[in-house]
């Protein structure tokens, strides 16, 4: 005779055989994304960029859009101007996204800089009351040196830094995707095992 506690696991067993395909499947897409995309990196920079534009311009128009809602004449110049500023920044950069692409990779130099330099300091801060000082002056030294290798190479950079970086996430994306997989491959057996018990 089949309890409630069997085919509630047997439900939870089907249900972590569909989401492993799914996530195995989207996991596998994702690192090959990424893999051809390092390969690619100022096609991905210049489609990122024009992509970042189109989503600037939507939100510039809901800007717009809600700028003539509101009640007050301040407010209301407020809302409409930074619309305007989405829509004519979204605007360029689908228009001219290689010199976009350029300019945003000298602002992503600049923050890894800066960054960098205040994880330093923090981290000799905080050296005599947390043993954690170590990981935060790593992280901000490879954030510095970051900042500088693409800085020393700009402008040619702006050109492949952004697909690099786009192409990285998927292939990292990609990795905990597959380990969740993984992770639902063992709750099913798990859960088999506990049925058949």
């Amino acid at each position: 005779m089949i309890t409630v506690e069997q085919e509630y696991m047997k439900a939870m067993k089907e249900a972590s055989e569909k989401r492993r395909k799914s996530f195995m499947a989207l996991g596998i897409l994702s690192l090959v994304l990424g893999i051809v995309g390092l390969f690619m990196s100022v096609a991905v920079t210049l489609v990122s960029t024009v992509v970042f534009g189109i989503f600037m311009v939507m939100v510039g128009v809901l800007f717009f859009i809600e700028g003539f809602s509101q009640e007050g004449l301040g407010s209301k110049i407020l809302m409409i101007f930074v619309g305007t500023v989405y829509i004519m920044g979204g605007a360029v950069m689908t228009i001219h996204p290689t010199s976009s692409a350029v300019w945003i990779t000298l602002f992503m130099a600049i923050f890894f800089i800066v960054i960098g330099v205040v994880k330093i300091i923090s981290a000799f801060m905080v050296r005599k009351e947390s043993p954690a000082w170590i990981a935060i002056l790593i992280n901000g030294l490879l954030g510095l040196i970051l900042g500088v290798m693409v800085y020393s190479s700009w402008p040619g950079s702006g050109l492949w830094v952004i697909g690099m970086f786009v192409s990285i996430e998927l292939i990292m994306q990609g990795i905990v995707v597959l380990f969740i997989a993984s992770a639902a491959k063992r709750l099913k057996e798990t859960i088999k095992e506990s049925i058949e018990a």
